[in-house]
């Protein structure tokens, strides 16, 4: 009979000397045996019984040497193995025997550390609850003071070194300095009814175009237009001096023509009685007169004609041969660069900035905004930025609060109480508050885009709930169901569950750091930011929450709830009848199950095949928005193109004509969706010549990106060596084919990732291969509703849109990476619920069935949580983060209720125990984990270490791990 002592896990001297003399006889009768039946079939039949055989033995002795602290000949000394003859056998079995002991001695080394440590750590939080509280207070303080003191710069661009568009845009930049500045346009729209070229509209418009250019962050373009003009003059004035002979030679010419009219004119004025010589002297000063005025008009003329035809090709040049709209003309004069819709509502002022937009203060956007608004706004006229230099503004509009609300409400029914369901919440809103205010702080000195925040906030509020809850409702059951203390329970729930989430929260943060081989930058600070969110989530959880529960006390669990757990059967494991009533459908015809969800998600996946990658723009921003008020002006008066134009860079071999670079402008102007094409800037030697290409189609229909390929690999213009696109739209779509390679590459690293961890945490090779083949099922099938919501035109309503669009280049990879953590998370909960069933000698029919109602109430739980949050972020304003609340939401709604709770179950049922399969070899090279900290629970019925009238527990000698 075992005695209280050893139930609750305290070993005696005597029980040590005991199971190792036990052990040196079986040892010693194996030896025997061996000698008998020879060295080869002895050394074969220790190898071939592995830890079957020997798991009593062995597990008795890892736990002496565990409990004497040995070291692996410590423990061979204990067995007495020096003790017997240096023979080939006897060498033999020793080195089975030793190779044995490494496999298995560390049983579980690495999960018993880390559940102990873990429910160490919850003890002394638990002890001391108001010093890890004023720890987080302190930390909380810190960032906001840190964000506060700091200026947080975020940016709407997102880019890659050494795209093509990148290279030519630095090079612009090192060619032509003042080209380099963000470029962009503000749209000035009239109400219906009005035009902008008369009265006080005309007059309201340039004022907000001299305020535009006070403001020091734009280039003047009318000194730029005057500039340009005196050059015209410097030049033709340059030419008409190289030509001066000519042009006088033809004046003295005209004059020598009319010197008999001059003789004739003089001799009337003197008189017929006028001496000769007087007569020649006054010819010959009024030939000299009239040579002097013909040279001088000449010049002129020839000046003002040269000027005339150069300004008219010049005008040709930067305005091109089939501009949109027309000049907005102000007293006869021509705004410089200004174009004016046809019906005369919309003008569209081109904005070049002295600088790129992340260089330039993070308050420009709104600076130039308010400066030409300040103008036009008194006169009822509106004032929009274009998509390139629309403001950076956190993509966040109230749905996140929602989905906490129903977060909150899935926590009360699962966990009963209000209290029990605000810790969750408190522990997510300060890892949120930490990670992301973090974040945020750097932004300034790190590269940092709207989405950051907006994607931390989203993953940080989701695993912060969730793994809360993961804590608590273990938490919760020790105290229901072993009728365990609040305060006894606290070390035992973070010990157990809290290595669960440990695992789990480092799945995560490994699977999105995967991101940083891509070496794509706001891609890695993406990825970071999530990661870091997700750590400090963890942290919180296992660190702060058991400080919170030790402070909330028994009140955890209402009265209610306790005499309601007495009520409740064993062989309902406290679980309702909906758990049973599901996984008994679900395995009642396995294979038909199984067959059916790969089915329905093979389905789902087809539309993924017509992905198509790039990124937002004002074309599907939500109706009445800014950006989507903004595109639709611009895309109505001057054509869809206008909204993203490209800069096409020219070199050439020598200084071009401007005949050639006009035949240039046609050459161009004639390729297939071509709007219009202008000169926009050239170097002094103009051997380096900037071309703005304005598309017949928008930023981001398939033909435009036709266009971008057209112009760089297949243009062929006289005297140019190189032929080069950049702008907001090239550098998007050289984006969106950049991650659209990386997006294999990233899965199958994922895929790798995937079955090594599972291999590991499960010790099978059937289950990592279903539970990854699940994952790639759902992912694709996630891919595949977002192509149905926002890139098909029948099902945009659905994500509040009223235009199809592209997917984010971005989201399949950051969606991956964050969704193959999530589901581990649920894989882990579930699979090791079956396993530990079947690890206490349940048939795996029957561990399947128990090990579902075990954890189905907290993995339902945990993926309607996840989902509500997701969700939540779908009623934002901001296209992107529209699309990642879509993606995840479905995706874990898929991968949770669809692979976890049946796909999963109906396969490990099926299988029966050829699903715990694994090669000898493979099972003496992995190593051994304790995710869910099964012999800390196993070990003590009351595992508290460091708790007054409590021991340490002692390892359990039976882990699930044995069960091969």
């Amino acid at each position: 009979m075992v005695t209280g002592k050893r139930r609750a896990g305290i070993r005696t001297d005597a029980d040590a000397v005991s199971d190792a003399d036990a052990v040196s006889d079986v040892y010693a009768k194996t030896v025997t045996d061996g000698v008998n039946d020879g060295a080869a079939d002895s050394a074969r039949s220790i190898h071939a019984t592995g830890p079957r055989v020997h798991a009593l033995t062995l597990t008795a002795q890892r736990d002496r040497a565990r409990s004497a602290r040995c070291s692996h000949l410590d423990v061979r000394e204990t067995l007495g193995i020096h003790q017997q003859p240096l023979t080939l056998t006897f060498a033999l079995r020793k080195f089975a025997l030793c190779a044995l002991l490494l496999n298995t001695w560390p049983i579980p080394v690495q999960g018993v550390l880390v559940s102990h440590l873990l429910a160490r750590l919850a003890n002394r939080s638990a002890d001391r609850p108001f010093i890890a509280i004023l720890g987080v207070l302190l930390a909380l303080t810190a960032v906001t003071a840190f964000v506060v003191i700091g200026t947080p710069r975020l940016s709407a661009s997102m880019t890659i070194d050494d795209l093509p568009a990148q290279t030519v845009l630095d090079d612009i930049g090192l060619r032509i300095p003042r080209a380099s500045g963000s470029q962009g346009s503000i749209i000035v729209s009239a109400p219906e009814g009005r035009r902008l070229d008369g009265g006080s509209e005309a007059a309201a418009l340039i004022d907000g175009i001299s305020r535009l250019t006070a403001t020091g962050v734009v280039v003047d373009r009318g000194a730029a237009a005057r500039e340009h003009d005196q050059e015209i003059r410097d030049r033709v004035a340059e030419q008409i001096r190289a030509r001066e002979g000519e042009i006088f030679a033809k004046a003295d010419e005209h004059v020598r023509a009319r010197e008999p009219q001059i003789r004739a004119q003089v001799r009337s004025t003197l008189g017929p009685t006028a001496p000769a010589g007087q007569v020649d002297a006054a010819v010959a000063s009024a030939l000299d007169q009239a040579r002097e005025t013909a040279r001088t008009a000449a010049v002129k003329g020839a000046t003002d004609q040269a000027l005339t035809t150069a300004r008219a090709q010049a005008e040709t040049l930067t305005s091109g041969p089939r501009p949109a709209g027309q000049p907005f003309v102000v007293d006869g004069k021509p705004v410089p660069g200004v174009r004016l819709s046809y019906d005369g509502r919309t003008a569209m002022i081109p904005v070049l900035l002295t600088g790129q937009l992340a260089d330039l203060p993070a308050d420009t956007p709104e600076t130039i905004l308010d400066a030409v608004s300040e103008a036009v706004t008194p006169n009822g006229l509106t004032a929009y930025l274009s998509q390139s230099l629309a403001p950076s503004e956190p993509p966040l509009g109230g749905g996140e609060v929602l989905g906490i609300g129903v977060a909150l409400l899935v926590l009360l029914l699962t966990l009963g109480s209000i209290v029990a369901a605000g810790l969750p919440i408190a522990i997510a809103v300060a890892g949120v508050a930490l990670g992301v205010g973090t974040a945020v702080g750097l932004s300034p000195w790190i590269a940092m885009t709207t989405s950051t925040p907006a994607l931390g906030l989203m993953i940080g509020l989701a695993v912060g709930i969730d793994y809360s809850l993961l804590v608590v409702h273990k938490h919760r059951r020790l105290i229901l169901d072993r009728g365990l203390s609040a305060r006894e329970a606290i070390p035992l729930a973070v010990g157990t569950a809290g290595s669960a989430v440990v695992f789990a929260g480092g799945t995560v943060v490994i699977a999105v750091l995967g991101l940083l081989v891509l070496r794509i930058g706001f891609v890695t600070t993406m990825a970071l930011t999530a990661a870091a969110t997700v750590s400090i989530a963890v942290g919180l959880t296992v660190l702060v929450l058991p400080a919170l529960l030790a402070l909330v006390g028994e009140r955890i669990v209402p009265q209610r709830a306790r005499r309601a757990a007495h009520r409740v059967t064993a062989h309902a494991d406290g679980e309702g009848t909906v758990g049973r009533r599901w996984i008994r459908g679900v395995t009642a015809r396995p294979w038909v199950t199984a067959g059916a969800v790969t089915v329905l998600l093979a389905l789902l996946a087809i539309p993924a095949a017509s992905l198509r990658l790039g990124m937002p723009s004002g074309a599907t921003a939500q109706p009445g928005t800014p950006q989507r008020l903004a595109y639709d002006a611009v895309a109505d008066g001057f054509g869809a193109g206008a909204t993203g134009p490209l800069l096409v860079s020219v070199t050439s071999t020598g200084t071009p004509a401007p005949d050639d670079i006009e035949g240039w402008l046609q050459t161009v102007a004639d390729l297939d969706d071509v709007a219009n094409v202008q000169l926009v800037g050239a170097t002094e030697d103009r051997t380096f010549i900037l071309l703005g290409v304005t598309p017949a189609t928008g930023p981001s229909d398939p033909q435009t990106e036709i266009l971008v390929h057209q112009l760089r690999e297949h243009v062929r213009l006289d005297g140019v060596t190189s032929v080069g696109v950049t702008g907001w739209t090239a550098l998007n779509l050289d984006l969106s084919a950049s991650l659209a390679a990386d997006v294999p590459i990233y899965v199958g690293i994922v895929v790798a990732l995937s079955v090594v961890i599972l291999v590991i945490a499960f010790r099978s090779v059937l289950v990592p291969v279903v539970a990854t083949g699940g994952f790639l099922l759902s992912i694709a099938a996630t891919m595949g509703l977002a192509v149905l919501v926002f890139s098909d035109g029948r099902f945009t309503e659905l994500a509040r849109l009223d235009r199809p669009g592209p997917i984010l280049s971005f989201l399949p990879i950051m969606v991956t990476g964050i969704l193959y953590g999530l589901a581990m998370d649920y894989q882990v909960f579930l699979t090791s619920a079956v396993r530990e069933h079947r690890a206490h000698g349940a048939t795996q029919a029957a561990a399947v069935d128990l090990g579902f109602q075990h954890a189905s109430r907290v993995v339902v739980a945990a993926a309607t949580i996840m989902v509500a949050v997701f969700g939540g972020f779908v009623l934002s304003h901001d296209p992107t983060i529209i699309q990642f609340g879509f993606a995840l939401s479905s995706g874990i709604l898929l991968d949770a209720f669809l692979v976890r709770m049946v796909l999963m179950p109906a396969v490990l049922h099926a299988l029966g125990d050829r699903c715990w399969g694994l090669p000898a070899w493979l099972d003496r090279l992995l190593p051994r984990v304790d995710i869910e900290g099964a012999s800390l629970e196993a070990g003590s019925a009351h595992p508290d270490p460091g708790v007054p009238g409590h021991e340490p527990a002692v390892p359990s000698a039976q882990p699930a791990e044995s069960l091969h």
